[in-house]
């Protein structure tokens, strides 16, 4: 068993053990759907939505912890708590990540969101950050953690269900990297319209996106299923691959 110092709670299974049922995997992306669409229809406020996306497996890890000791309990345990870790992961890497680069660039002089005169250098003199802009930022960035919580959990989801079919390491790293990359610059891309952000704010927010799905997330995503044919393993590979690809074009090709 190897463990995840971050949370000792942890079990991470290797190649060689037992592998999780994938009607499971399938169960909690069926779920997650669900509550996301809950999430978004009963809560308004970003509090509300975060406690809401996070019930999901902080809920199944704590059940699991009550059922006599078994394999499959250590695997769902795992499973719930890895993907709560992955979310926390990702939300704490974009949110503090895309403030500290706010409050940085405004302090060094450069006007990092403004819709009137707009982005850019010597709008702004250099300055340590005040309690009115942290305020202002700070609200900006809290209102982010849902969306950042909810791609976040997808995007595990998207990482163990390759991993199950066996994807190899590369083509786990270079998918996840890229769609991870992606889809963190529709979401800083589509919040920070009502800040008016700075496009390079945006594509840095990406790149750090881009890190976590390239080394982060194939080290969360450890399931592996059983031997199976190739022709299944890519034919499922491709049907994730293909539906997050989807979701990110049809923003782009609406608009």
């Amino acid at each position: 068993m190897i463990k995840l110092n971050t949370f000792n709670l942890i079990d991470m299974q290797t190649e060689n053990s037992a592998s999780l049922p994938f009607l499971c995997i399938a169960t909690a992306a069926a779920v997650w759907v669900l509550l996301i669409l809950t999430c978004t229809s009963t809560f308004s406020n970003p509090i509300g939505q975060t406690l809401c996306l996070l019930s999901l497996p902080i809920t199944i890890t704590a059940a699991f912890s009550l059922l006599p000791q078994s394999d499959l309990k250590r695997q769902l345990r795992s499973f719930a708590a890895r993907w709560a870790v992955s979310m926390i992961l990702y939300c704490l890497l974009i949110v503090i990540g895309e403030l500290v680069l706010l409050l940085a660039s405004s302090a060094l002089g450069y006007l990092p969101y403004s819709d009137r005169p707009g982005p850019g250098w010597g709008k702004v003199p250099m300055h340590f950050p005040q309690a009115d802009e942290v305020r202002f930022l700070g609200g900006w960035a809290i209102a982010l953690i849902p969306m950042c919580l909810f791609w976040g959990g997808s995007l595990f989801l998207f990482a163990e269900w390759t991993q199950w079919f066996r994807a190899p390491k590369w083509m786990a790293a270079t998918f996840g990297g890229l769609l991870c990359g992606a889809f963190t610059i529709l979401a800083i891309d589509s919040w920070g319209w009502y800040i008016a952000i700075a496009p390079f704010l945006v594509y840095a927010s990406g790149l750090a996106g881009a890190l976590f799905g390239s080394f982060a997330l194939p080290r969360l995503a450890i399931e592996t299923g059983p031997e199976m044919k190739l022709w299944k393993r890519v034919l499922a590979i491709a049907i994730a691959v293909l539906s997050f690809s989807a979701v990110i074009a049809r923003p782009l090709i609406s608009g």
